[in-house]
């Protein structure tokens, strides 16, 4: 009897151990796709709020874009993160026309000035108003180096793992321009074990 019980509960914990890795990583995973969702629909405000606020200030009618595609933490690879997008574009008409000087019942023929505006990650682009903007198009070329260092000291044991991302990001805002970017990331952990 003693015997079924000990196997009794050797089995129930290698099953709440098993169980807890597969909650663990759908917990991961959902936080994950709710953190995209949240950066998407953070785009989607933001892009608003400014083109609203430069539509309202110049007295223009604007059109702005928006892309945000930062490193952040990821839970499959926390050291060398994921790039997580978040895009939006608005058009806003704002503009409203001066009457001063106009005689009561003529007729307002006025074209208001057009602006076009991009932001990408922290930086604000002004193009043309005549721009012919007809799309626009990405490429990133991601260099990833990892190393993995594993030694033994006087009766401990360590480990290190060290990460770096370079980026080279290129858009190209057919009939506007182009956008160039680079950035560098990474980080390590170290880990002791022993005296």
């Amino acid at each position: 009897m003693r015997e079924y019980r000990k196997k009794r509960k050797a089995q129930s914990i290698v099953e709440m151990g098993l169980f807890g890795i597969v909650i663990i990583s759908a917990f991961a995973l959902v936080v994950t796709y709710l953190g995209k969702m949240n950066k998407h629909q953070y785009a989607i405000m933001e892009s608003f709020r400014r083109a609203l606020k430069w539509a309202h200030d110049n007295n223009v009618i604007t059109s702005h874009g928006h892309i945000d595609d930062d490193r952040t933490p990821d839970a499959t690879a926390p050291i060398r993160k994921q790039r997580m997008l978040g895009t939006s574009s608005n058009y806003v008409h704002w503009a409203v026309s001066d009457v001063e000087g106009l005689v009561p019942g003529a007729y307002l023929n006025i074209d208001p000035d057009r602006e076009f505006h991009y932001r990408h990650n922290y930086t604000n682009y002004e193009f043309s108003p005549d721009a012919n903007v007809t799309g626009a198009e990405s490429g990133y070329t991601t260099a990833i180096n990892e190393s993995f260092d594993l030694g033994e000291d006087e009766g401990s044991i360590w480990s290190t793992r060290t990460v770096s991302v370079n980026e080279d990001l290129h858009y190209d805002i057919i009939g506007a321009g182009a956008l160039d970017d680079a950035r560098s990331t990474g980080g390590s952990r170290s880990f002791y074990t022993g005296k």
